[in-house]
């Protein structure tokens, strides 16, 4: 799927969410009072939207071709993998040999993509590793969703998409009052976060196979401009001064439309739009394209200065949130230009071989439907 332009800005946005409550806020928690706000949560959605559109729109135009079925999803799944696993295992790793906190204990939770299992089942945080649990949700959606994608008929594959909305609603309330879960418990389980994956997955869903209706719903941009607005000042009031679990679930799920709208004006608007132009600016373009390595890394930085003047336990300064914050950039900017890209650089790779083995596939298939008397011949 060719590049388009504005979603790495959008994922620029959603980074900075996530860093604003977890190293700023967080960090002078004595200055700014708790940090238990939706304004990470709100970054964090802003990913699985994304997420749910960019991989549903991958789908979607693979399940159009003519390779195998079996083929597709092997091609989907080394493609994710190429992406997620190597930084995601390989910071595991470093985790468990150096002993990091809430690393080598619960190693096998991280491993097995479980780790928002864990901190439901144990009703708690887990320090510099909870940030896993968002991984977690992402990879076991994605464990089913293929499989809807591939094989539900067209109309089939609306509904379910709908449907997923809808649980993704209706979950958290549900299983609080059947279960009597806590806000954590149900803020890390996987069907509390359908209805933003899903919602990137109907903008697919439009932007591949109905364009015209997607083009006809986008909002002029007044009224989006005044939902944004909307949206900023009701987190501030009900999320930010007064945290509540209501507005904290009204205002993400806002934010999660306003994305979703986000991204239609990124696949409908002219490149030459004053949206994508500001999406496009090349240190929010730059910051979106590391964003995956920014969230892996920086709940861990405090990790690397233990011990030193800049270490958690200390008093913190305007000096040190400039140390953790310039270390996870660096950190992340290094990894994606030695690691990350060159791991991704066999991508092509695997599409020729997935392609070679479509052609033999189609090859074997039309032997054997050949008429018997042509076979000797």
């Amino acid at each position: 799927m060719l590049r388009i332009k504005g979603i790495d800005g959008l994922r620029a946005i959603a980074i900075i969410c996530v860093l604003t409550q977890h190293q700023f806020l967080s960090y002078f928690s004595y200055l700014f009072g708790s940090a238990d706000n939706s304004l990470g949560g709100i970054g964090v959605s802003i990913f699985f939207v994304i997420s749910g559109f960019l991989i549903t729109a991958i789908l979607i135009k693979a399940r159009d071709n003519d390779s195998p079925r079996a083929l597709n999803f092997l091609q989907f799944y080394l493609r994710r993998f190429m992406r997620i696993f190597p930084l995601y295992y390989t910071l595991i790793f470093v985790g468990v040999v150096l002993g990091w906190q809430w690393f080598r204990s619960i190693a096998e939770w991280h491993v097995l993509y479980a780790t928002n299992i864990y901190i439901c089942v144990s009703n708690q945080w887990i320090g510099y590793a909870g940030h896993f649990w968002s991984l977690a949700v992402e990879e076991q959606f994605y464990l089913i969703w293929p499989a809807v994608v591939f094989f539900a008929p067209r109309q089939m594959l609306l509904n379910a998409i709908l449907w997923s909305i809808f649980i993704g609603i209706i979950s958290t309330p549900l299983i609080q009052v059947v279960f009597l879960a806590t806000d954590l418990q149900t803020y890390v389980l996987p069907f509390c976060h359908f209805d933003a994956l899903g919602l990137g997955a109907l903008v697919a869903y439009y932007y591949i196979l109905a364009p015209t209706q997607l083009s006809r719903a986008m909002p002029g941009r007044a009224a989006f401009l005044s939902m944004l607005s909307a949206s900023a000042l009701l987190y501030y009031g009900l999320n930010y001064v007064h945290y509540t679990p209501l507005g904290d679930f009204v205002n993400v799920r806002m934010f999660n439309v306003i994305t979703a709208l986000s991204i239609m004006y990124c696949v409908l608007e002219p490149n030459n739009s004053a949206i994508i132009v500001a999406l496009e600016f090349w240190p929010v373009r730059n910051i979106g394209r590391i964003s995956y390595g920014v969230y892996l890394i920086h709940n861990i930085v405090p990790l690397l200065y233990h011990g030193t003047r800049f270490d958690i336990q200390n008093r913190h300064s305007l000096l040190g949130f400039a140390v953790y914050l310039a270390t996870t950039f660096a950190v992340a900017a290094a990894s994606w230009r030695f690691f990350e890209r060159p791991i991704l650089g066999f991508k092509p790779a695997i599409d020729r071989l997935i392609a070679n083995l479509a052609a033999q596939s189609a090859t074997g298939r039309r032997a054997t439907s050949a008429p018997r008397g042509d076979l000797g011949r």
